[in-house]
């Protein structure tokens, strides 16, 4: 039966096994055939360090590989050697192939986790910490020189003298990057002459800084679209005007904890399909630049903890041209005046393709807007109301019940939030 699977097939099989990350099934299909075979090897190899959440014994069987490709140089050995480390070595000209040349997706805490399991592989290394310094620096060149279709790489710190030599060539099929503090910074001058068609930048930092460097590499890219701003901190970091310009033809934005230095910089983001913010108090600099703001081919909108008043929500919504499909706001700084009409009134005008909603509503006040939205927004699957008013939950879960069945029937449920009520309803 296995071999009458076509490609095909087996492409769609290994998705699957690919998917849940179930290398043990995916090595063992190696075993089937030739045509299993080379059909599975670019699923195992195209993340290989992720074998760090497995046994430590594959971590060196694993190493054995890579160097039986591509040996460590004499002076590397002779230095393990010192510390009772053994290198294993197998015949790789009876292998079909190169392994690395499959690899899509380098992750640093994977890659250093790898190196760690096989610095502890062998018990009776003297010096655990200086094997791994060794192992790390002399796989490194391999991985960087040889795997030459990496397109993901997510990236916490790299040695300077790496750095230093390298060139990074092979990156120049890089679509993603990702970046998880600013000593990396010092890469991107290299980078800029290599990576030209980055997709995804993503920067997650404690210690932002606007380089000139940073602003060169995103100035080169030809087919950026997603960008995302991670501020791990409380306070939010400065996004300068030179380095927003660069951004003008993204299709997602993410910021945590980030700001424009310029008001109208939403306005220049004419394409921008997804916005998500995340702020521990929403500025009045934010504020003023969605007062300024219209994205009219906005379909995400997203609000993690702060968002702006509600009526200046209202405003920002209604500008975008009813291509909005998504809204979500959690109530993390809910004010029991808020006029909450306004922004229902708002949605169920302007938003006549929302599928998914999560606000905050009143529910002494708000029935008849409620009942207005449901029959203007006809595609809406699901929607989270936070009851910022009422603290009889059974009872307006009931109303909620009986004014929902009238038109279409309605799942309702509600749990306590806070001092409110949160009711999650979909349809039957």
């Amino acid at each position: 039966m296995a071999s009458k699977l076509n490609y095909d097939c087996l492409r769609i099989i290994f998705e699957f096994f690919d998917y849940y990350n179930d290398q043990d099934t995916l090595f063992k299909c190696l075993l089937v055939n030739r045509l299993w075979c080379e059909s599975a090897v670019p699923y195992l190899w195209k993340d290989p360090f992720s074998i760090v959440r497995l046994k430590r014994e594959n971590s060196r069987k694993l190493l054995t590989t890579i160097i039986s490709m591509f040996p460590f140089d004499e002076s590397t050995e002779y230095k393990l050697k010192t510390y009772k480390y053994e290198l294993t070595y197998l015949n790789y000209n009876q292998s079909f192939y190169n392994y690395l040349s499959f690899c899509r997706i380098f992750k640093f805490t994977e890659f250093h986790g790898f190196v760690d399991k096989c610095a502890r592989a062998v018990p009776e290394v003297s010096d655990e910490g200086t094997v791994s310094s060794i192992l790390l620096f002399s796989t490194y060149k391999i991985i960087f020189e040889r795997c030459t279709e990496i397109r993901q790489v997510k990236l916490s710190s790299l040695p300077k003298k790496l750095v230093k030599i390298q060139k990074f060539n092979n990156f120049s099929n890089l679509c993603e990057l990702d970046i998880y503090n600013s000593n990396v910074i010092r890469i991107f001058e290299k980078l800029v002459h290599v990576c030209k068609n980055i997709k995804k930048i993503k920067i997650v930092t404690n210690a932002f800084r606007n380089s000139q460097e940073l602003v060169n590499l995103f100035k080169v890219q030809q087919n950026l679209k997603i960008v995302h701003f991670l501020n791990s901190l409380n306070k939010c970091e400065i996004i300068s005007e030179e380095l927003s310009t660069q951004i003008h033809s993204i299709e997602e934005l993410i910021l945590k904890n980030f700001v424009f230095k310029q008001i109208n910089v939403l306005n220049t983001l004419s394409k921008l399909k997804r916005l998500e913010l995340s702020f521990t108090t929403c500025s009045h600099q934010t504020i003023a630049i969605f007062q300024n703001a219209s994205c009219p081919l906005l379909e995400v909108l997203k609000f993690h903890r702060d968002s702006p008043p509600l009526n200046v929500l209202a405003d920002f919504i209604e500008k975008t041209e009813g291509h909005l499909q998504y809204f979500y706001m959690e109530p993390y700084s809910i004010c029991l005046n808020s006029d909450t009409q306004v922004l229902l009134r708002s949605i169920a005008k302007s938003c006549p393709k929302i599928k998914s909603l999560s606000t905050i509503f009143n529910s002494t006040e708000d029935s008849s807007f409620l009942k207005c939205l449901l029959l203007s927004c006809n595609e809406l699957d699901n929607f989270t109301l936070v009851d910022i008013e009422n603290d009889y939950g059974e009872m307006v879960d009931q109303l909620l019940e009986e004014q929902l069945r009238i038109n279409e029937k309605w799942n309702v449920r509600y749990e306590k939030y806070g001092n409110f009520n949160r009711f999650f309803i979909e349809k039957a």
